[in-house]
């Protein structure tokens, strides 16, 4: 009885160590799980900035586009207000009688003529410096866009990578735990092997020590009856069926336990994919966005790409004129609009070429004629050129 109540003392002191194990092995896998929520809910926090600042530079972008179109138009409501002005001009020079006109009066509007010509070429390069200098900001926050796109590929490789060590590390925990597991079942088998030797052992020494018992009775005379050793047996085995019975249920409650940890792992298993999945799918949405935006950049880039306008020779926008004549008028060699002048005003002419473009000008108010004649803006560009105003329409879109 003392060697059995030993073996039963071990028995319940190995049960409770496996059961502590268990419990650490359940508080180190809750505390994996925790950490994996948190990295998960950190990652979900960056996605939501990284969205945040896509956003954030989209409503720049459009901030940007309306400033465009405001000083288009702002560019627009100046042209028509020089216009104008050359409307108003253009009729009272017209409503003086011509005969009224002295020379000094045609002096007068020659140089208003020419002083407004300059401003308005004034005008017309200050809005092309500027618009010159909106499409070199343009480019460089491309290019910062561009780094800014480069460096989160790179990032999202970077994670890529570690998630791919985690799942290789995941893979290596799930194999350990499988062969602790069959290590596990291996020594449960075994341990049911050595308890069912030694229950045959106890019962084995339990039958010797009855039997010594009976010798001694019958050697010390000491007689029972049939029905005493009858009734002593039986509650022999009704004890011996009450341990069977709990260490089934023992079994059983393991394996309950068993099958419990394993639908868990399962799920875990599940979670696990499911995530795998959803980051998949975003990341083939943010390639997508990057491969749109490239396109975008591709098509604006041989948009913006163009050539220098080709001048015609003495040309100006929306006239048809003679060899050196004035906006509007078709006129003779040297001629002044709405002026009939004699041979002195006439006089000879000769050529002149300042910065590439070609003028006359009249020997006789040579000494005035200082400021070289500056040409309005032409008509359309053919279609193989591409003006600022192109370019500006390539950049709102």
């Amino acid at each position: 009885r003392d060697a059995e109540e030993e073996v039963r003392n071990e028995e319940l002191k190995r049960r409770e160590k496996h059961e502590e194990l268990i419990k650490e092995e359940l508080m180190r896998r809750e505390k994996e799980e925790e950490a994996r929520k948190e990295e998960l809910i950190r990652r979900e926090k960056q996605e939501e900035l990284v969205k945040e600042e896509l956003m954030r530079r989209e409503k720049e972008e459009e901030a940007r586009k309306e400033e465009l179109i405001r000083r288009e138009k702002q560019e627009e409501l100046v042209k028509e207000e020089l216009m104008r002005r050359e409307k108003e001009e253009k009729i009272r020079k017209e409503s003086k009688p011509t005969e009224e006109k002295s020379y000094e009066d045609l002096i007068k509007e020659e140089q208003m003529r020419r002083d407004a010509e300059e401003e308005v070429r004034n005008e017309e390069l200050k809005r092309r410096e500027q618009h010159e200098e909106l499409i070199k900001e343009e480019l460089v926050r491309r290019e910062t866009e561009e780094k800014l796109r480069q460096e989160e590929i790179e990032r999202r490789h970077k994670v890529e990578e570690l998630r791919i060590e985690e799942l290789l590390r995941r893979q290596a925990d799930k194999d350990v735990r499988k062969a602790e597991e069959l290590r596990r079942d291996k020594v449960e088998q075994l341990r049911l092997e050595e308890q069912m030797r030694r229950d045959a052992e106890a019962k084995l020494r339990t039958e010797e020590m009855e039997r010594r018992k009976k010798v001694d009775a019958l050697r010390t005379g000491e007689k029972k009856t049939h029905e005493e050793l009858i009734e002593e047996e039986l509650l022999r085995r009704e004890k011996q069926e009450e341990l069977v019975k709990e260490e089934l249920l023992r079994r059983e409650k393991e394996e309950e336990l068993r099958k419990e940890e394993l639908l868990r792992r399962e799920k875990e298993e599940d979670l696990v994919k499911e995530e795998l999945l959803r980051r998949e799918k975003a990341e083939e949405l943010v390639k997508e966005e990057q491969l749109r935006r490239e396109k975008e950049d591709e098509q604006v880039r041989k948009k913006t790409s163009f050539r220098p306008r080709v001048r015609e020779k003495g040309g100006v926008q929306n006239t048809r004129r003679e060899e050196g004549g004035v906006q509007n008028a078709r006129q003779g060699q040297g001629g002044v609009q709405n002026a009939r002048r004699g041979d002195a005003l006439r006089g000879e002419r000769e050529e002149r070429s300042v910065g590439g473009e070609s003028y006359y000008l009249d020997r006789t108010l040579r000494d005035i004629d200082t400021i070289p004649r500056v040409e309005a803006p032409r008509k359309s560009a053919p279609a193989e050129e591409k003006s600022y105003e192109d370019l500006s329409h390539c950049l709102m879109h």
